[in-house]
């Protein structure tokens, strides 16, 4: 995984959006929205292979988590018994949170967690956060999101390196669109 990063000289922010992964363990428009801390009216339903995923719009912002400056969301979470950090990534926050290295010490039952998620910042453009999942293609990702293959490669030049069109399950991409009429996806 690799952040969007951003130079802390001046405060940034932006309005950034979220691709969330809806699973059968967090279904509800409701939950999710207070899972991401938002308002229902934050979600935007997108069609992706048999199901109904969400964008979540969130404002996004350049600042340090534990030695690295890029551009995050934080929300918090109440952690549930059983819960780990990986899980709790993977399952509620489509693996786009950060990890800070003292999770196992934070994640205690009855505790709320901030959450640090990516997201990222473009003039002129929104960058969705988006986690590759099995069948996907930088084409169909750029098709899907109204993107471009060129632009995916150009925010994500270090994850993707000199494959640049190869992409693995899993891998938080940012994936530029362009703004229309104020809205995103038109």
């Amino acid at each position: 995984m690799v952040p969007f990063s951003c130079s802390s000289i001046r405060t940034t922010t932006c309005s950034a959006t979220l691709y969330h992964i809806t699973t059968a363990a967090n279904t509800t428009p409701q939950q999710i929205a207070a899972d991401y801390s938002v308002s229902p009216s934050q979600l935007k339903p997108i069609a992706h292979l048999d199901r109904q995923d969400l964008l979540v719009t969130v404002p996004c912002a350049c600042q340090g988590v534990n030695g690295t400056v890029a551009y995050f969301y934080d929300t918090h979470y109440a952690v549930k018994t059983g819960d780990t950090f990986a899980t709790v990534s993977a399952e509620v926050y489509s693996g786009q949170a950060w990890p800070t290295g003292d999770e196992a010490r934070r994640f205690i039952a009855g505790k709320s967690v901030t959450m640090n998620l990516l997201c990222g910042c473009s003039a002129g453009e929104d960058v969705v956060t988006y986690t590759v999942q099995d069948g996907d293609t930088l084409f169909g990702v750029a098709t899907m999101l109204a993107s471009d293959v060129k632009g995916i490669q150009r925010l994500n030049g270090k994850l993707l390196g000199n494959s640049s069109d190869f992409i693995d399950v899993g891998e938080v991409l940012f994936v530029p669109v362009t703004i229309n009429n104020g809205t995103l996806l038109g």
